[in-house]
């Protein structure tokens, strides 16, 4: 009889090692399904992250188009107005040259005599007020 008390003994003692192995493993199969559930969260985290970035990088790209379109049209105006303004230098000094001003003071300088020809002639292409004010900072500067 003693042999099958032990035998009972025995299963007993296995029994409770496989309840306490079974709470063990279910406790690890929870740990694992908080563990996937917290990734998985973390991840929708990181997707929707991605989304603003991807947004924020479409609007800066396209501010970044407005703001070379806007340089572009800056420059083309600049570059117009310089050209404009050396057009207008070259016929003042075309008129200079016709109207006989370097022969007249030998002494001046070309700049002086730009202006001589700003300061004299107000019916010719250099008497605007842009004209006279962005020749008086090339005489100067």
């Amino acid at each position: 009889m003693s042999t099958y008390q032990d035998k009972i003994t025995r299963l007993r003692l296995e029994e409770e090692q496989r309840k306490r192995d079974l709470a063990l493993k279910t406790k690890e199969v929870e740990q694992l399904l908080k563990s996937e559930r917290n990734a998985r969260n973390r991840v929708e985290e990181i997707e929707e992250a991605l989304r603003e970035s991807t947004v924020a990088l479409e609007n800066a790209r396209g501010e970044v188009e407005v703001l070379r379109a806007e340089l572009t049209v800056s420059y083309l105006h600049f570059v117009w107005h310089s050209l404009n303004l050396v057009s207008r230098i070259l016929i003042s000094l075309l008129m200079i040259q016709v109207k006989g001003i370097f022969h007249l003071n030998l002494r001046a300088s070309p700049r002086e005599h730009l202006l001589i020809e700003l300061n004299t002639s107000k019916k010719s292409a250099a008497s605007s007020r842009f004209f006279k004010m962005r020749a008086l900072k090339i005489t100067y500067s």
